[in-house]
């Protein structure tokens, strides 16, 4: 029992692609699977992946998904 909260809490990120974001929000065939590891705070970002997404997130009107972009893990 003490391990699996020690594993939960040391747990890593995931980075996700680009590719994996257009995926995505084309409701593509991992979309589900994404949707878990959001909700779980699993992903990381870096700041090219930021960059990609972020003017296409405002276009979109998609405050939900660029305020967790600017509060999740990033990595230079």
């Amino acid at each position: 029992m003490i391990w699996t909260w020690i594993y939960l809490e040391t747990a890593m990120h995931i980075l996700v692609d680009t590719s994996i974001w257009v995926d995505y929000f084309k409701s593509g065939a991992n979309s589900a699977k994404l949707d878990v590891m959001l909700e779980d705070n699993l992903i990381a970002i870096n700041d090219i992946i930021l960059a990609e997404l972020v003017s296409f997130l405002i276009i979109k009107n998609n405050i939900k998904l660029l305020n967790y972009c600017e509060a999740s893990h990033c990595y230079p």
